[in-house]
């Protein structure tokens, strides 16, 4: 399970967080704790975006997340997630 997720979906479609934080908290809570069972359960929306991401981080090489906390790679997370969910 992804934690908080639905409330992030929520933020989102009211305009309060954007799409891409959304995926890189997707990808950061399966890489950590998740697998394939929580990749099937999000929507179709949310793979495809999930998935376009991980192949610009694929042909680029680099993920960075700029928040209030700070700057984060994303890149460690991203691996962790790809060896995870084979597609």
């Amino acid at each position: 399970m992804i934690p908080h997720l639905s409330a992030l979906i929520e933020m989102n479609l009211r305009g309060e967080m954007p799409m891409e934080e959304i995926v890189a908290h997707v990808v950061k809570s399966i890489a950590l704790e998740g697998g394939e069972g929580d990749f099937e359960t999000l929507s179709l929306e949310l793979k495809k975006e999930v998935l376009e991401k991980l192949a610009r981080y694929q042909k680029s090489g680099d993920w960075f997340l700029v928040s209030n906390t700070g700057m984060e790679n994303y890149g460690p997370y991203a691996e962790a997630f790809l060896r995870k969910i084979r597609r």
